[in-house]
Parts: C-alpha cells; structure tokens; sequence
C-alpha cells in the first residue's frame, strides 16, 4: 500500500472544505497532524497562515450554517462549463428572499461558468461571498471564471430582479 503525504495549504482546505459542503457534508473535521519533518499531533498550529486560514473558513461555515442546513433546491440553476474536462459542481440553496449558489470547479484546469436561474428573466447583481465583488446578471443569466480549485459562493437578492 503506498501513502500519500501532502502538505495541506490554505487554498486546498478552503476548496476542500466548501468542495464537501456542495455534495452535502453536514459538517467539518480536520486532520492537523503533520508527519514532515517529524510527527506532530498539533501540526496545524505549526503554520500561522493555515491557523488564519482555518479560522477564516470556520468563521464563513458558521456565518453559513443556516443555509448551509436549509433544503437544497434541485433544478433551480442549471451550470454549463465552457471546459469539458473541468466541469463544475454547484449546489443552490435558499434562505428568504436570497438565493445562494455554491459553486466549484471539479477538476484541474480553469474555465468560464454560464449559471441559469430558473424564473429570472430581469437583470441584477450576485455578490460573491468573501469576494468583495460582484457579478452581473444578464436575462437570468450568470457568467463567472473559475481559476484552478476556485469556489464561488454566489448571493442573489430575489427581491430586485424580475421573475416569473
């Protein structure tokens, strides 16, 4: 049997992390032994920058919890990627008048995601969660690029955009 060690960075367990949430894990445990250079149990504790990290997320997942453990709505938004061989997950869920879109690339590889929302037919706003940004919404339609393991969280306000 051959074991794989890797050296977790903030960037991987943030895409872990939110990867997970998107196919429905109900909640997070992390592995913070490290075994490089030599075995420690508090390994995290070790890397300032993944501390930060790992507070960051926590802080996010719980800020999220009461979406996060809202139904998920099938068939609200459908995903196409412009590339085929990095196909992205998404996983939508809503929590009064906002909907939320998560969203993360599958694969190695980066590509452009076209979002469409079922019953939007106006124009609008999705702030991206932790981003600072926003992206248009064009006829119910959302595009978005995804760098290598990006994770988009998408926020929509229903209450400003026309739908059917």
């Amino acid at each position: 049997m051959r074991t794989i060690v890797e050296q977790a960075t903030a960037s991987a367990a943030y895409h872990r992390v939110r990867e997970r949430l998107i196919h429905g894990a109900g909640g997070v445990t992390y592995f913070v032994h490290s075994r490089e250079p030599s075995f420690r149990e508090d390994g995290i504790f070790g890397s300032a920058a993944m501390v930060t990290a790992v507070t960051a997320l926590n802080q996010q997942v719980r800020s999220l919890a009461p979406v996060l453990n809202s139904a998920t709505l099938p068939n609200v938004v459908a995903v196409t990627s412009s590339n085929s061989a990095a196909p992205i997950d998404m996983m939508t869920k809503a929590k009064g008048q906002v909907l939320y879109i998560f969203a993360a690339i599958a694969r190695a590889g980066t590509t452009t995601g076209t979002f469409a929302i079922a019953g939007l037919t106006g124009d609008g706003s999705a702030s991206v969660a932790g981003e600072s940004r926003a992206v248009p919404i064009v006829a119910g339609k959302l595009i978005d690029d995804f760098a290598a393991s990006a994770v988009h969280i998408y926020q929509i306000d229903l209450g400003a955009i026309t739908c059917r």
